[in-house]
């Protein structure tokens, strides 16, 4: 799970970013309010547990680049419901 995204960060523009990283298939889920904006979290799953080491050295305390939000986003573990695995 992704912490502190931005609450006008789109699902479309959060996908664009994590494009721009080296990972190689993933799933992204990003839980929206009833207004449609983002909860500030987001699940991305992996199909290969090593794209994970880089994901989070570019995600760990950054900021998305299109809204440079001055809270980092963080990294937990967690199960998303219906898991890609």
């Amino acid at each position: 799970m992704i912490r502190n995204i931005p609450a006008r960060c789109t699902e479309p523009e959060f996908r664009m970013y994590l494009n721009t990283l080296a990972i190689g298939d993933y799933v992204l889920e990003m839980p929206k309010t009833g207004l449609s904006k983002c909860k500030g979290y987001a699940f991305v799953q992996v199909r290969d547990p090593h794209d994970l080491t880089p994901l989070a050295r570019e995600i760990w305390q950054k900021c998305v680049p299109s809204r440079m939000s001055s809270r980092p986003m963080k990294i937990h573990p967690a199960e998303p419901p219906g898991a890609y695995m």
